[in-house]
């Protein structure tokens, strides 16, 4: 340990702050200590050395990433602003230019990513000696350069140097006092580390809906009577996941955050599902078998519209079941959260009169592809199952299913004309994922901006029955649907 626990344990309260919730980072010191000064000089050299690589190379997008990785850091730098500028300018007569430029060579991509690993290694490194040194004095400034290493510039060694651990239900790094507290079923809740006694009469004060727990980042508000532990897992899972889909699909679709906070609300039993869904929907009625799954995401025209999640869902044959592990609910939330993300950041140029009537396979289509990625707390994967859990058992997933059907896919004409009502199927669902897999990579992704291009319109209720073709046009549905079976029957499934 390089410092005493309690000091350790005080400078991580911003850390816990900016990597659990969400937050954006601090600004930068003030007055930096000589290790300080000695990182800041470290990143000025790295990016614009890394800049100037990729500049040359004629990628000026890296370049220019990369000064805005470094300005993150140091935003008063000189230097950095004027390479930045450069770049910027560089960028402006590229584009002015008629002749479409050559796309880098791969050789010299491969070295540019070599060099790029080797500068955000060099520093990660330096920002762990500057955190060391700080740790003490201004406990803010070391969370600061812990949060970039973690965020930035990831580097195990430079954690490493930090001697920190991670826990995995939060998808961070803690100081090892604090991970002896985690993972003996304590917590830090408000600048403090409970003892598990302690978080225990705290989640009785919090065990009625008169008064639950309500913990937040930026854009989610999680609200539940389950615990703080399950509170907080919910809401880092939800904001990396919000992270990851706004990072994946922000440079094709255009998305404004709504003005408040998206609720989540996490309930234990159905009955308290039941009843905050009474709440939301003023008394309406859901139909007469209740609410279904394990999550649901309540689109209306209006704003900032809930997602519930429950550990005692519903089947359709009306029975309930438990869930025990929220391992369990992961594919379900993320599939009710990405409705909920590109609906709620599609409102500022949505129709607000009136429900999709075009194309309305495709809300369920991305919401079930992107349902089935999974995260190892760096990055997200795409997982293809053999088999899913679904009501008290087991069923085929959806790239299974379509694996073993593949010449029974429907024909691109009929499934894409289907209306809401027809498309309620377990089949089509299996079938829309693995057709939004193909539109978004298959063929080497040739289609994924016209996908996308499709997605926009219809999450915005701007759809038509023209929808379809002005998104693809031209292009022939014979040929995509060979595509999409050759696609699929390519399909590897997760051992």
């Amino acid at each position: 340990m390089n410092a005493a626990p309690s000091a350790r344990a005080t400078a991580l309260l911003t850390l816990a702050l900016c990597v659990l919730l969400g937050a954006p980072a601090l600004a930068a010191p003030a007055k930096p200590l000589k290790a300080e000064r000695a990182a800041l000089r470290t990143v000025e050299r790295e990016v614009i050395k890394l800049a100037k690589y990729a500049a040359r190379g004629k990628d000026l997008a890296t370049a220019s990433q990369e000064l805005e990785l470094g300005l993150a850091v140091d935003p008063a730098s000189k230097k950095l602003k004027r390479e930045a500028a450069k770049v910027e300018r560089q960028t402006k007569k590229a584009k002015k230019k008629k002749r479409k430029a050559r796309p880098p060579r791969a050789s010299f991509l491969t070295k540019l990513a070599e060099k790029r690993a080797a500068a955000h290694e060099t520093i990660a490194l330096a920002l762990a000696e500057a955190a060391i040194a700080i740790e003490t004095e201004s406990p803010k400034r070391y969370a600061r350069y812990v949060d970039l290493i973690q965020t930035r510039f990831k580097s195990k060694a430079a954690l490493d140097r930090l001697d920190l651990v991670y826990f995995s239900p939060y998808y961070a790094w803690v100081s090892q006092a604090e991970a002896k507290v985690l993972l003996a079923g304590g917590e830090r809740h408000k600048g403090k580390l409970l003892d598990k006694a302690a978080v225990e009469r705290l989640n009785a004060s919090h065990s009625t809906w008169s008064s639950p727990w309500i913990v937040s980042d930026e854009i989610h508000e999680i609200r539940t009577t389950v615990g703080l532990r399950e509170a907080k897992r919910t809401l880092a899972y939800v904001s990396s996941y919000r992270n990851y889909f706004l990072k994946r699909f922000g440079d094709a679709w255009e998305f404004q955050a709504p003005k408040g906070k998206l609720p989540v609300i996490l309930t234990k039993t159905q009955a308290d599902l039941e009843s905050q869904m009474r709440i939301a929907t003023r008394g309406q009625q859901m139909g007469t078998q209740g609410i279904q799954g394990a999550a649901f995401y309540l689109q209306s025209t209006g704003s900032l519209n809930p997602c519930f999640v429950t550990y005692e869902p519903k089947e359709a044959t009306g029975r309930t079941f438990k869930i025990e592990r929220f391992e369990d609910l992961m594919i379900p939330l993320a599939h009710e959260v990405t409705h909920q993300i590109v609906f709620e950041y599609s409102k500022f140029a949505a129709d607000a009169t009136r429900q999709i009537k075009h194309q309305f396979w495709a809300v369920e289509a991305i919401a079930n592809y992107m349902g089935y990625h999974s995260f190892d707390g760096t990055k997200w994967t795409l997982r293809r199952p053999n088999m899913i859990p679904m009501g008290g058992g087991m069923i085929e997933g959806p790239f299974a299913h379509c694996l073993h059907n593949a010449n029974e896919l429907p024909t691109l004409e009929r499934f894409t004309a289907l209306s809401q009502s027809q498309f309620m199927t377990v089949n089509n669902y299996h079938q829309a994922a693995t057709l939004a897999s193909f539109l978004l990579e298959g063929e080497g992704g040739k289609y994924r901006k016209q996908f996308i291009k499709l997605l926009s319109t219809v999450h915005r209720v701007k759809d038509s029955s023209s929808t379809w073709n002005d998104a693809f046009p031209g292009v022939d549905r014979a040929a995509m649907q060979r595509e999409w079976v050759k696609f699929v029957k390519a399909i590897k499934l997760d051992s």
